[in-house]
């Protein structure tokens, strides 16, 4: 069991040896209380997995355990599971989903708008909510022609103007910020900084108006970005003060958990954990709303894979999912299943790893995260390398770098399998000089370092890395 866990290398015993002891470990886990296994995503199971979960669920009739399996038919993936009892879930029933939809709407609903909701939705309940919000009363009355529902930038800008128009200067310049953070998230800078600089100007002299704190925990972003993360402690510390002036507790906890983040990148990991630890409290404690728990959870993540605390994630994570579920919020999304596949990757489940950051790459756009592309591609790259694919790595690579993710160490390894040593030396060379400061990215830039110099012969060169 140690090895199909990874905690050790795995050994050549029968696989069902393993089935029959997957099955004794979750017996023995039910003695004391009955036990629940929820098994997410289960379409995305390595076979040899799914098999001795399978394997215990058919084998438990006087034990009190009881399996779950939630599984999608997705791009011809199928989870099967012959002799297990099957519920399927879909959309409300169209006469459910109308009178969802109606409750949502205080004004004129017009029944061909209506229908189309509904078609468009699925009948996923949440979308039935969301989708209304996203028109005006004359495109729901059918008096407007019904567009593709808004992306959520031209939303934000609709909401900008209409507080510029009733005078509300505090309540438009937090919209000008979700604006340029929305442009953030598509790489669209130029319109980013345009709308950061009028969120400034509109709260000048206000400095209790929540958007003041945003805006420094954005100029600490920035800095973090460009590597200076002794100016983004800074930065995070006149967030913490202003936080406290507005009371805006999310921004408040990602500002702490960004500054314990950047701290453990300098190599204050002590001073950092704790910060950290601090904020994931507050998140399952549940003073942050949905967004803000999000990506502070997925940065502790993040860190603890870099410093090599898988415990310490682990413990997070089974904190988290605990909150998710209490405060029906899902889990390991977007970014998430990112930090969710170089997990997997680092404990051997490639084929499992890979398809986490497939998904993550068809994910985030729909959060307008695009960002994010670079490091889901990279983890692609990763992979494929592993598994011999240099061409599929090559693009993967290229596709990160493409959304300006730096493609290294994998890159520079991918050279060295390829047999391209000088190719190979230059770009880890290159590499380790531009990551000055952040001492994390340093340790494996330098562990890849060593390997390629001593590929070389260059023996003084790995010495001294």
């Amino acid at each position: 069991m140690k090895g199909v866990f990874a905690a050790e290398p795995p050994s050549g015993t029968s696989r069902f040896a393993v089935y029959a002891g997957t099955l004794a470990l979750l017996a023995t886990a039910a003695e004391d209380r009955p036990l629940v296994c929820l098994v997410d995503d289960a379409h995305w199971l390595d076979r040899p997995t799914a098999e001795a979960l399978l394997f215990s669920a058919r084998r438990f009739l006087a034990e009190s355990v009881a399996i779950f399996f939630a599984a999608r038919d997705e791009k011809g993936q199928r989870f099967e599971s012959p002799g297990i009892p099957e519920l399927e879930i879909v959309g409300l029933a169209s006469t459910h989903a109308q009178r969802l939809l109606s409750s949502q709407i205080t004004g004129t609903l017009d029944p061909v708008v209506a229908d189309r909701i509904i078609d468009v939705s699925g009948g996923n309940p949440l979308a039935l909510i969301e989708i209304p919000r996203t028109l005006s009363a004359d495109e729901l009355a059918g008096a407007a022609e019904l567009e593709e529902p808004l992306a959520v930038g031209e939303r934000i800008e609709r909401a900008y103007a209409a507080y510029l128009a009733e005078a509300d200067l505090k309540g438009a310049s937090m919209m000008a910020f979700r604006a340029a953070e929305q442009h953030g998230m598509r790489m669209d800078f130029p319109q980013a900084q345009g709308w950061a600089a009028r969120a400034e100007h509109l709260a000048d002299g206000h400095p209790e108006w929540p958007v003041q704190g945003w805006l420094a925990w954005m100029r600490g972003l920035l800095a973090w970005f460009g590597g200076d993360f002794e100016a983004a402690i800074g930065h995070y510390d006149e967030a913490l003060e202003l936080a406290r002036l507005s009371g805006d507790r999310d921004v408040q906890w990602m500002s702490v958990h960004d500054k314990g983040a950047a701290l453990a990148l300098l190599g204050r990991v002590d001073e950092g954990m704790v910060l950290l630890d601090e904020a994931m409290a507050a998140v399952v404690g549940g003073e942050c709303e949905p967004n803000a728990a999000g990506y502070v959870y997925c940065g502790m993540i993040g860190i603890c894979s870099k410093l090599g605390e898988y415990g310490r994630a682990a413990s997070w994570t089974d904190a988290t999912v605990k909150w998710s579920e209490r405060e029906s919020v899902p889990a390991f999304m977007g970014v998430c299943r990112i930090h969710r596949a170089e997990l997997l990757r680092l404990r051997g489940s490639l084929a499992t790893a890979e398809q986490e950051a497939l998904i993550a790459c068809e994910e985030l756009p729909r959060y307008n995260f695009f960002s994010g592309l670079g490091p889901a591609n990279y983890e692609i790259g990763e992979v494929r390398r592993r598994l011999g694919d240099f061409q599929g790595a090559e693009e993967a690579y290229g596709r990160a770098h493409e959304y300006g993710y730096v493609p290294q160490p994998g890159l520079s390894l991918l050279r060295l399998a390829q047999g391209k040593v000088r190719a190979a030396a230059a770009g880890i060379k290159q590499a380790v000089a531009e990551s000055s400061g952040n001492q994390c990215l340093q340790v494996r830039l330098l562990e890849a370092q060593v390997e390629i110099a001593m590929a070389g012969g260059d023996l003084a060169m790995a010495g001294s890395a």
